[in-house]
């Protein structure tokens, strides 16, 4: 005789979804509760993200405003003419305009937008009381679920458009960043290149 599988043995004389376990509930709890700790998840990493932008601009910003009196003081209308001036406060005032929209749109994205919050333990008491009272308590585990389902969702919206609102502003406070250290860059390759290889260019 031939070797049957094993899923033929055990499924001779077995009637479908007998004696089977459903982990319908337990799988819609699980997910329910993986849903909502990734947005909570994200919201923590925006946040960190969101603190880490505002420290960096703050420093980006001290840096300069403490360098820039020496800077204007090497390029004043001294032997250097009014270019070098005039290219360095236009530089000034691009990099410290963006770099302030980046702090905004930074410190905006951590203003709490409104939010709808889960009921309060003795509130979810009161419901379940009541419900118990009135003869209707939970009958199934799926109901469980679907009650811990339907009182997340409202929540789990308000997070996710949160998490959103904070994803556009940091993404926004980003570019801004890059754009102006990209703009002290080149300031700093342009005065260099015209203080050490082209000094007639200021004269």
């Amino acid at each position: 005789m031939g070797k049957r599988s094993r899923k033929q043995i055990e499924g001779e004389g077995a009637v479908p979804g007998f004696d089977s376990v459903d982990y319908s509930a337990e799988y819609l709890s699980w997910m329910t509760e993986l849903s909502y700790q990734t947005e909570l998840s994200r919201r923590d990493s925006y946040e960190h993200l969101s603190n880490c932008l505002l420290s960096c601009v703050s420093i980006i910003s001290v840096a300069l405003l403490t360098v820039a009196p020496l800077l204007f003081e090497r390029y004043s209308y001294n032997d250097n003419g009014a270019a070098a001036s005039v290219l360095l406060a236009s530089g000034y005032v691009v990099v410290m305009l963006l770099l302030g929209a980046s702090f905004l749109l930074s410190l905006l994205s951590q203003v709490r937008l409104k939010m709808s919050v889960l009921a309060s333990p003795m509130d979810l008491n009161d419901f379940v009381a009541g419900e118990i009272n009135r003869g209707a308590p939970f009958a199934s585990p799926m109901e469980v679920a679907e009650g811990k389902v339907g009182a997340v969702q409202s929540h789990f919206e308000s997070l996710n458009r949160k998490n959103e609102y904070m994803r556009k502003c940091l993404m926004a406070s980003m570019v801004l960043l890059i754009v102006a250290v990209s703009v002290c860059l080149f300031l700093v390759c342009l005065f260099s290149l015209f203080e050490f290889l082209l000094p007639p260019f200021w004269s």
